[in-house]
């Protein structure tokens, strides 16, 4: 009965954790499209193009010198395309070399992705930098084609 009693705790444990993964998931992802959303009535650009765009963040291993590495996709979630895709990037910065072709800050606090070329339907945009702090990225601008 102990050992049975173990692995129900276990898998109980486990699925209380996965729960709270899908939940942080979940409102992180939410409250991106909320700031994104903020972002568009302040200015006249389309709220759908905006909100079609999701940018993810997250840990992928170390770069030189053992500084954290992230990967950042800009995806394109719409069912037609967007260009001149804007990020709000403060005053970001990379210890190692992103090509501005893909990535490129025009000034603080305003980031530009793909050259402003346009990101197809279902696209993303993927790029990796290096710094001692993960960054957020809200979309602050889109058009659509």
């Amino acid at each position: 009965m102990g050992a049975q009693h173990q692995l129900f705790f276990i898998r109980f444990s486990l699925l209380l954790a996965a729960s709270a993964f899908a939940m942080a998931s979940t409102s992180s992802v939410v409250e991106g499209m909320s700031e994104g959303r903020e972002l568009a009535e302040k200015t006249s650009f389309s709220i759908s193009c905006v909100a079609s765009i999701r940018v993810f963040v997250y840990p992928s291993g170390s770069g030189p010198r053992n500084i954290p590495k992230y990967t950042v996709q800009v995806i394109n979630n719409s069912l037609q395309g967007v260009f001149n895709v804007h990020l709000d990037c403060g005053y970001f910065t990379s210890g190692s070399l992103i090509l501005p072709m893909i990535f490129r800050r025009l000034q603080p606090g305003d980031c530009l992705v793909n050259d402003g070329k346009e990101i197809g339907p279902g696209k993303i945009i993927q790029f990796d930098y290096t710094n001692t702090f993960l960054d957020k990225f809200p979309v602050t601008r889109a058009d659509c084609s």
